[in-house]
């Protein structure tokens, strides 16, 4: 078992909003909090590091184009469309 991680080093870890490790959390796709103690949760930084290498990474290849013609890069796929 390794480090354990406050919310904040696990949002700065992790790259995404609070809201957004909460909607994760609530749908069973994040790794389980363990409570220290009435206040203070943890998460284990090995399981972490072991959700984030499941992750498909974002590239340029993988984005969907906005519209045919459009200038952009594209819109970044759902969660939804990454995992599918």
């Amino acid at each position: 078992m390794g480090r354990k991680l406050r919310r904040p080093a696990l949002l700065a870890k992790v790259g995404f909003s609070d809201a957004t490790r909460h909607r994760y959390e609530s749908a069973g796709e994040f790794p389980a909090r363990q409570q220290l103690t009435k206040n203070i949760v943890v998460w284990d930084e090995d399981e972490i590091d072991e959700w984030l290498a499941t992750r498909e990474t974002i590239t340029v290849e993988n984005v969907k184009q906005v519209a045919p013609g459009c200038k952009t890069r594209g819109r970044k796929p759902s969660v939804k469309e990454v995992r599918a």
